[in-house]
């Protein structure tokens, strides 16, 4: 089984939720220790985590359960859609 097989497709019909993983290419950041004044990581920023049937109605949930996000300066985000038991997945990792 590969990764579409496990993730369900949007679809307004089933009434399920999905989860949704919400990203900016806006902002910067800097490596722990840096004392640069430019930026030292070009990366995503995760904005939140939203659940909906379809991206629009999980983004608009996200907005309304955590709306300190509408207070940024951030305007455009990317949608990811996570596998059901993405939660569950998560594992903590070293790069050291």
């Amino acid at each position: 089984m590969d990764y579409h097989d496990k993730c369900s497709r949007p679809d307004a019909s089933t009434e399920q939720l999905n989860l949704y993983m919400f990203v900016t290419m806006e902002g910067s950041t800097y490596e722990p220790g840096s004392e640069s004044m430019e930026p030292d990581v070009a990366n995503l920023q995760v904005i939140g985590l939203g659940e909906g049937v379809t991206p629009e109605e999980a983004l608009q949930r996200m907005l309304e359960d955590k709306e300190w996000i509408k207070q940024t300066a951030f305007s455009e985000v990317l949608c990811y859609q996570l596998c059901p038991n993405a939660r569950e997945q998560v594992r903590w990792m070293s790069l050291k």
